[in-house]
């Protein structure tokens, strides 16, 4: 019942039948994670990262719950956290692209660059349509590894394929900053 009016919208209605849930097991670790995506829909993150690390003294590994810390630690810009709890999930061999995409930007941010090179790798590989790949892919070449040849190369293939909403100026700045590394 909590989940069936989390996705009516009725988020009142689904927090009391998802804290009665939890009355009743207080050991399961996705009721906490339902639980903090109804407090997220409501707009409370502190609440909803209070309850997913509550599922997660339940149960450490938890796929549910590490991606959406993962999620809302990248939101956040923390992206030491982000990489702890995306770890996990990624090298159990996700093929989430949001999972992907937070933990190599999260290695990125923490400098950690030959890492995020490979993830990007792969999810393009794996997902060569992909625009926000390409895009995060290219921000990664241009702005952290200095590889411009490259990184025009997927604005190239980003530009053909159409360049996501609201994004232009920004492949256009990393356009003229990778060309004039490249001379």
């Amino acid at each position: 019942l909590g989940i069936t009016n989390y996705k009516k919208g009725k988020y009142k209605a689904a927090e009391f039948f998802l804290n009665k849930a939890i009355k009743s097991n207080s050991s399961e670790a996705g009721l906490y994670n339902n639980l903090a995506m109804v407090k997220l829909a409501q707009g409370e993150q502190r609440e909803a990262v209070q309850l997913l690390k509550v599922g997660l003294t339940h149960k450490s590994d938890d796929v549910g719950i590490l991606t959406n810390l993962g999620a809302i630690y990248v939101g956040q810009k923390d992206y030491s956290n982000a990489e702890v709890a995306l770890e996990t999930v990624y090298k159990r061999g996700t093929k989430d692209l949001k999972v992907g995409t937070n933990y190599a930007t999260s290695l990125a941010a923490n400098k950690k660059f030959p890492e995020a090179t490979s993830i990007y790798k792969k999810l393009l590989s794996d997902n060569g349509s992909s625009r926000e790949i390409m895009l995060n892919y290219s921000i990664h070449l241009v702005e952290n590894v200095k590889d411009y040849k490259q990184g025009l190369d997927i604005i190239n293939r980003l530009k053909f394929v159409g360049v996501p909403e609201g994004a232009r100026n920004l492949i256009n700045d990393l356009e003229n900053k990778a060309k004039s590394g490249v001379k």
